[in-house]
């Protein structure tokens, strides 16, 4: 489930400035294990570690991610299981 990532973040203007900080990144030769992506909440986390929504494109952190989603990791297994 995708929730609203919030009323005043526009999802296009969040995954343009995400994809511009990765390619810089990329312009500017930083291996890929330690690439990073700022969250909506503006936290940097390692690529690897971050959650993309599947309707909205936008990488999540953990935290964000499980509030975007709905549910905890915790939730989602006990229901999956």
């Amino acid at each position: 489930m995708c929730l609203d990532i919030g009323n005043s973040v526009n999802a296009m203007d969040v995954i343009h400035q995400q994809t511009k900080f990765i390619s810089a990144q990329q312009k500017d030769d930083v291996p890929m294990q330690h690439v990073k992506i700022r969250c909506v909440c503006l936290k940097l986390v390692k690529w690897n570690y971050m959650h993309r929504c599947l309707y909205c494109s936008v990488f999540f952190c953990k935290t964000c991610a499980e509030e975007h989603f709905g549910k905890t990791v915790e939730q989602y297994k006990a229901e999956n299981t």
